[in-house]
């Protein structure tokens, strides 16, 4: 049985997306920006160091606790992160690179000095 140029043109086409969806995971930045003036925080996720994705603007009074949290995902990767709750509306991950709990925790601390926002207990798996 041979190959015809089309289904190797199609089996390419997939690698390149395959490729483009690993380097977009790979390229993407979180901001925090604090706007103590307005009492807001601004949560930015960009594609490429570029393109937002995601923007989220919550005022400092719908924040009820920052967190750092340390878990396990999928097949054994481990992720760190600084969670945003928002009461009812439920929490914000925002991803810590490099995974370390340590820095999590004293981003967590400063974003809490800076807006008053109540620091909570880390959480993390063992």
């Amino acid at each position: 049985m041979t190959q015809t140029s089309g289904s190797s043109d199609l089996g390419m086409l997939f690698l390149f997306i395959l490729l483009g969806l690993v380097a977009a995971k790979a390229t993407r930045r979180w901001t925090v920006e604090i706007d103590p003036n307005a009492r807001r925080l601004i949560i930015t996720s960009r594609l490429f160091h570029i393109w937002p994705t995601f923007t989220a603007h919550w005022s400092f009074d719908e924040c009820s606790q920052i967190r750092a949290d340390e878990h396990l995902v999928g097949d054994g990767e481990r992720r760190v992160s600084v969670y945003f709750e928002l009461g009812e509306r439920g929490a914000h991950e925002v991803p810590v690179q490099p995974a370390s709990l340590a820095l999590a925790a004293k981003l967590a601390d400063e974003i809490s000095v800076l807006t008053g926002i109540f620091r909570g207990p880390d959480q993390f798996q063992s």
